[in-house]
């Protein structure tokens, strides 16, 4: 959060529960899989109540670098995509969509899709495999392509939008990464401490007791 009002972006936090700060949403959401749904929901309440692109990210990503490029061609299409990493033997495989960072574009079709993305019993990310399909060949991602998929014109961003920091042999984040995500890992914490030691300068004051080395 601090570091994305350092980049003068307008930042939205909903309280689903234990969070202990952020706006309380109107809809309650109790199991696992309607918690999942609530960024498909709260994401689009946001986009009304402003008519401005959004940016969706899990509370597990952090905001790394400006993401000019998520938005200087939001008008080329409705819904931007970013991959989850597959590995295989060690060589990078087919990504699928991965749901933890996604941006919106106010159109009537993105409205639209929402609306079929939200209205499913199952989780956030399978449904929007459903929906845009799966597997997706590497060179799309690189290529940052826009295809038609779902009724929606849909954007392919590479990696750099959503870097798993988890998997990293060493503390050097490629130098492209934008948007930093913490999955797929049993030491979270501890990846995120490493994380603010290596790229964070101005360590909050607030995250200093817990994260921060001294």
């Amino acid at each position: 959060m601090a570091k994305a009002a350092d980049f003068g972006y307008r930042i939205e936090v909903f309280n689903l529960g234990k969070l202990g700060f952020g706006r309380k949403p109107a809809t309650k959401f109790r199991t696992i899989n309607e918690k999942m749904m609530a960024s498909v929901i709260l994401s689009r309440q946001v986009m009304e109540e402003t008519g401005e692109s959004v940016l969706y990210m899990d509370g597990d990503a952090i905001l790394h670098e400006k993401i000019g490029a998520l938005l200087s061609d939001s008008s080329s299409f409705d819904i931007g995509v970013t991959p989850e990493s597959i590995w295989h033997s060690k060589r990078l495989q087919t990504r699928q969509i991965n749901s933890a960072v996604y941006i919106l574009n106010p159109t009537t079709a993105t409205f639209s899709f929402l609306d079929r993305w939200a209205d499913s019993p199952k989780d956030d990310q399978t449904r929007i495999r459903e929906l845009l399909g799966r597997g997706f060949d590497d060179m799309c991602w690189r290529r940052n392509q826009t295809f038609p998929r779902g009724g929606v014109n849909v954007k392919f961003f590479p990696l750099a939008y959503n870097t798993t920091y988890a998997w990293s042999t060493n503390e050097n984040l490629p130098e492209d990464t934008k948007i930093v995500h913490f999955k797929k890992t049993n030491n979270r914490r501890g990846r995120f401490k490493r994380y603010l030691r290596y790229y964070w300068s101005h360590c909050p004051v607030r995250l200093r007791d817990d994260y921060c080395p001294r």
